[in-house]
């Protein structure tokens, strides 16, 4: 059986009662306080529990990287515009991902592309704070933003591949792959804000009225 207990009211069903009331009633009919065998309590990842000292407890929650593309597109209810800039994102993300070797990088793990059905699951070690900040990136291009914002989220994305690689050992030779555009990033940015984030107006001069030049 499932209970959800949205309240926190029978996380400690497995337990005996403490309540004289109810201890007495008991009594009367020649019962002991007993609690439910075997319970389990589950809770959502990052969330607090009414009963943490619970002796089987467990957190659960959804792994972006285990959802298929198409079920979040569903699930969230993306038009057809929506789902088709969505799923250019991820095959974005899913070739940085190849070309930093952060996976696949061994040939079973490359088996397992080939063996994927998108349909079915999402792709390995894909997060959705990856796909946010690259959403954000096309977005801030597409709107001809600031540069300034551009260049920031950039490199935020940079700083969190290049903290990626190099908290792995077999991946720590590619960190320069990021940290040399993650250079460029802020350089780039620095030299924008010393322009005070103006871009170059670069539309035709305005040419001058007729009745106004020179005879």
């Amino acid at each position: 059986m499932v209970l959800l207990d949205t309240e926190g009211e029978y996380v400690k069903i497995g337990e005996p009662t403490d309540d004289t009331a109810m201890v007495a009633a008991l009594e009367r009919r020649g019962m002991a306080p007993a609690g439910v065998p075997n319970t389990h309590l589950l809770h959502l990842v990052g969330t607090d529990t009414a009963y943490p000292d619970h002796p089987h407890r467990t957190e659960f929650g959804l792994s972006f990287s285990a959802l298929s593309p198409y079920t979040v597109a569903e699930i969230v209810n993306m038009s057809e515009a929506q789902q088709e800039r969505f799923l250019r994102t991820v095959d974005v993300a899913k070739q940085v991902l190849r070309d930093l070797k952060i996976f696949p990088k061994t040939p079973q793990e490359e088996r397992r592309i080939w063996e994927l059905n998108e349909f079915d699951e999402g792709y390995p070690t894909l997060t959705l704070s990856k796909i946010i900040d690259l959403a954000s990136v096309f977005l801030a291009v597409a709107d001809n933003a600031s540069t300034d914002a551009t260049w920031d989220v950039a490199a935020r994305l940079a700083d969190q591949l290049t903290a990626a690689v190099t908290e792995r050992d077999d991946l720590r030779g590619q960190q320069d792959w990021l940290t040399a555009p993650n250079h460029r990033l802020t350089a780039d940015a620095e030299r924008q804000r010393q322009r005070g984030g103006r871009r170059e107006d670069r539309r035709a001069p305005e040419r001058p009225h007729p009745d106004r030049c020179p005879r």
